[in-house]
């Protein structure tokens, strides 16, 4: 008799099992919607995530650019120092200088590809643009608003209306707020209290005209803030769980490492695999406090792309998954020497027609003729040749396309040596049978 094994299951829409329902090691189905699910470990906090959940859209959301600035310089634009060209939705971006968070008052960002500064910078500064993009696909990320306070002397509370009539208003969690571009604790006796959804309120008097930013992100989880005391001195490694009891756990190319409320300059900090952030160098006095935001949080599994610093551990297994980029992004392998293909050969998909040019690039692609995949090259120029060289009947011929001249060459390259061998009585061709 036929016996069927049942794993643990729900026939319930999005019934999701608690870390109590499942041993570690164990599945769970739901037959509803059709997805699986098993429990982990990690540092002995336990979880339980989706097996083969894609990476959230919501990731791809987020982009950090950075910008070495010359003498006097007002103007950023263009590419930056990581060939990432500056793109960003006006009024959902952030802009930091030297580490500290800038009011918007001090830019002028209105056109999506464009930072004016008010004053111009120093040869030594270093300009840092965080940018999002609103999506709706998960609801992780899906807004940004930006309000700005001048404080009076000794004021503590901030609501209502700020700065550009805009009335104070945030869910609990999910708000950063900078004094004077120094991002503030926000921990039950540190630096200020989100007293209720529209006020916050400050442990100690401000001074007059200071400036007060709270920026308000609205999704069921725009970010994850993990927050460390460094007692020690000459700590380079953050790892485990934070003083809230949370275990570190980010994608650093989505990222962002404050040391008293200072932004880290992107390299001069490394995460590998996300579970420890490195400093190049050491936290040298006893008193630092490390905010890390990931912007990237949820995710129920590491995406390679989207680590900026990847390190892996022995061997990379894809276990029978797809490695694919998102939208029109293209996947880019940057190795120091060569590309080493090993223990198999490299298959290529035949596309319809010719691919079209990318500035300072050639390609190589597999396209059918006479329903056999045949393999071609195309240059910057767009001129085309076949480097698989035979033709249907399995003689050797040569085919190129000129886009300069227009004309197209198919040269039966064996007939023409056989028929030179006919003439000149030697033999060229030697046929290893």
């Amino acid at each position: 008799m036929t016996q069927t094994v049942q794993l643990k299951r729900s026939a319930s829409a999005g019934a999701i099992p608690s870390t109590s329902d499942l041993a570690l090691g164990e599945l769970a189905i739901n037959t509803y919607d059709g997805k699986a699910y098993i429990k982990k470990s990690v540092g002995g906090t336990q979880s339980v995530v989706e097996i083969g959940a894609d990476v959230s859209s919501d990731m791809a959301s987020m982009t950090h650019y950075l910008y070495e600035a010359s003498a006097n310089q007002t103007t950023f634009t263009g590419t930056d120092a990581n060939s990432e060209s500056l793109s960003y939705t006006a009024g959902s971006i952030a802009v930091f200088l030297n580490g500290v968070f800038l009011d918007p008052d001090d830019y002028t960002a209105s056109n999506g590809t464009s930072i004016v500064l008010d004053d111009g910078a120093k040869s030594s500064d270093y300009l840092e643009i965080v940018a999002w993009k609103t999506t709706t696909t998960s609801g992780l990320f899906t807004g940004l608003t930006t309000y700005e306070f001048t404080a009076t002397a000794n004021q503590t509370v901030l609501n209502g209306s700020d700065e550009n009539s805009a009335t104070l208003s945030y869910t609990g969690g999910k708000v950063l707020v900078f004094l004077n571009g120094v991002l503030m604790d926000n921990r039950s006796g540190k630096d200020y209290a989100e007293t209720n959804s529209s006020t916050i309120t400050f442990n100690s008097g401000l001074q007059v005209n200071d400036t007060v930013i709270v920026k308000a992100y609205s999704g069921t989880a725009p970010f994850q803030r993990f927050q460390y005391d460094v007692t020690s001195s000459n700590i380079s490694n953050l790892s485990g769980a934070d003083a809230n009891g949370n275990t570190l756990s980010v994608i650093p190319k989505y990222t962002e490492v404050f040391v008293n409320g200072v932004l880290v300059k992107k390299g001069q900090w490394s995460s590998g695999s996300g579970a420890k952030i490195t400093f190049s160098e050491a936290l040298n006095d006893p008193n630092y406090v490390v905010d890390i935001i990931d912007y990237g949080y949820p995710t129920p599994e590491v995406n390679l792309f989207l680590d900026t610093v990847p390190f892996l551990g022995g061997n990379l297994d894809t276990n029978g998954k797809e490695i694919i980029s998102s939208g029109t992004e293209a996947v880019t392998l940057k190795p120091s020497t060569y590309v080493d293909v090993q223990d198999g050969p490299m298959h290529m998909e035949v596309l319809a027609s010719d691919p079209s040019g990318v500035t300072n690039r050639a390609s190589i692609y597999a396209k059918d003729v006479s329903s056999s995949a045949e393999l071609f090259v195309r240059d910057e120029a767009g001129n085309v040749t076949q480097i698989s060289p035979h033709n249907t009947s399995g003689e050797w011929v040569y085919y190129s396309e000129n886009v300069k001249t227009g004309k197209r060459f198919l040269v039966n390259m064996e007939k023409m040596i056989r028929k030179l061998e006919e003439i000149t009585g030697e033999r060229f061709i030697e046929i290893d049978e």
